[in-house]
């Protein structure tokens, strides 16, 4: 079974850090989050273990939206 989404933007929609977190897959989270310091974003919480499951990071967007990574290493 796949996952389908999408992104919307309307006058409705107001970016938040507080709503929904969808979790990507990041091979490496370690060189995303490092991408995302030098490019002057911000990194919401850290890259943490989270037991057996692997590692989880969140960043937020350019409009302040948080964006979950998720990676076994």
């Amino acid at each position: 079974m796949r996952a389908a989404g999408t992104l919307m933007k309307g006058e409705a929609f107001q970016p938040s850090p507080r709503g929904v977190v969808i979790y990507f897959t990041a091979p490496d989270i370690d060189g995303v989050l490092e991408r995302l310091r030098k490019l002057d974003g911000k990194v919401a919480f850290p890259k943490t273990r989270i037991g057996p499951l692997g590692f989880v990071a969140a960043v937020e967007d350019s409009e302040g939206n948080r964006v979950g990574l998720r990676s076994w290493q």
